[in-house]
């Protein structure tokens, strides 16, 4: 979560510099990129990581985070069907998913 919100501040900085630097054919794709990406930064936020399977989808293979009307699971796509660690049943309805959070760092 802090990730996004650096990342939400930093498109937001960008946006910035571009507004003053570019010329105005470039600004203005340049600023409407970087605003699309800052709303999708927020939306994430604002849906606590989670990301629709209608907006988007991890990379195929990518291990995340998915959520079923029965509940949170770690699992992936194959771009035609959602598989699910520790299930053999098939096909899956996936609504939501997100990126698995970073492991735990070893105490020193």
């Amino acid at each position: 979560m802090n990730d996004l919100l650096f990342l939400t501040a930093q498109l937001a900085d960008a946006i910035h510099l571009l507004d003053c630097m570019a010329n105005e054919v470039d600004k203005k794709r340049g600023i409407a990129i970087l605003e699309e990406i800052h709303t999708r930064f927020l939306s994430e936020l604002q849906s606590g990581g989670w990301i629709s399977v209608a907006d988007r989808l991890p990379e195929p293979a990518e291990t995340v985070l998915v959520f079923m009307d029965n509940g949170v699971w770690s699992g992936f796509h194959d771009t035609e069907n959602w598989f699910i660690h520790g299930w053999s049943k098939n096909p899956f309805k996936v609504s939501h998913w997100q990126p698995m959070p970073q492991p735990p760092k070893a105490s020193e």
